[in-house]
């Protein structure tokens, strides 16, 4: 049995990747890409490049509810497999930005914990649903900032659109965002939906 195999088969194994447990069954190798044959093309390109260290970044961004975090995750177990979690992360923002400002005086900054992740982070939902709070922002820059000086891949997952970021970022953080970035739009109905 691989090491891999052997991760998988582990009794709380979802808990050592620290994956929310609504996305614990999503893999790359259960995602229908059939629907998406474009974007299949686009993740592998962006596999190929991170472990070639080339630093790229995929934004995945459009529809509630179109597999966008299935994506997301599916690239973090990979990465996590491949390089383990020390040097990968996955990151809820909307409650990612709620432990940092709890943790504010405590002497514990959580933004710390993802200092190690110099090979992949997955940031999924950055905008919180267009619900950015004070001092969002600024945690979000911050996460950017430790990918860009760690030279890791970084994955975004969004509900909303490339104008949508395009008006909320100022000129110079849209080109910190979009530098070496890979866009997958995804349209249609959602998949939650029965």
């Amino acid at each position: 049995m691989s090491a891999i195999d052997a991760l998988r088969a582990a009794p709380g194994s979802e808990t050592i990747l620290g994956i929310p447990r609504s996305h614990w069954e999503k893999q790359l190798s259960n995602y229908d890409w059939s629907t998406r044959p474009n974007t299949a093309t686009v993740v592998w390109e962006f596999i190929r490049k991170a472990q070639q260290r080339e630093a790229p970044h995929l934004l995945l961004c459009g529809n509630v509810g179109t597999g966008k975090t299935h994506i997301g995750v599916g690239l973090f177990r990979w990465a996590a497999m491949l390089e383990g979690t020390m040097r990968s992360a996955f990151i809820n923002m909307p409650e990612f930005y709620k432990l940092v400002k709890s943790n504010y005086g405590t002497g514990h900054d959580p933004i710390d914990d993802i200092r190690s992740a110099d090979f992949l982070v997955v940031m999924d939902d950055p905008f919180a649903g267009n619900k950015l709070h004070p001092g969002d922002f600024d945690i979000l820059f911050s996460c950017i900032d430790i990918v860009y000086q760690n030279r890791a891949a970084m994955v975004w997952t969004m509900n909303d659109d490339l104008e949508y970021l395009r008006s909320t970022l100022q000129d110079h953080e849209y080109d910190r965002v979009m530098a070496n970035s890979q866009v997958c739009e995804f349209t249609g109905p959602s998949w939650r939906i029965t």
